[in-house]
């Protein structure tokens, strides 16, 4: 016959080892999602560094196209302040702009014969 004392400690030696895999196993786990939190926390602040950059690179596009624009803006308006000087300048231009100026409040046509 077998001594019972033999299968208790077999018995309670694989109980241990299969207790210490599960502590082990489980420390795994956590060890994981830790390491997956730090790492989403971390792709988090990554995604709002580029949000803010990609914001602060639209606005300065958005100034430094105001900027462009106002310019541009700035330039027809005196280049038509200028063609306006000059056609007022030329006599045949004035007087055919009062020709026509005359003609339409009086109700006429509007034409003007050279």
């Amino acid at each position: 016959m077998e001594n019972p004392s033999v299968h208790s400690s077999a018995s309670q030696e694989a109980m241990d080892r299969l207790l210490r895999s599960q502590q082990q196993a489980d420390a795994a786990v956590t060890t994981c999602r830790n390491q997956a939190v730090a790492l989403l926390a971390t792709a988090r602040n990554q995604v709002l560094d580029i949000q803010r950059k990609a914001d602060d690179q639209i606005s300065l596009i958005h100034k430094q196209r105001g900027k462009k624009i106002k310019k541009r803006v700035q330039a027809l308006i005196l280049q038509n302040r200028q063609a306006d000087a000059e056609q007022l300048q030329d006599p045949q231009q004035l007087s055919q702009a009062v020709l026509l100026l005359a003609a339409r409040l009086t109700g006429g046509s509007g034409e003007v014969k050279a």
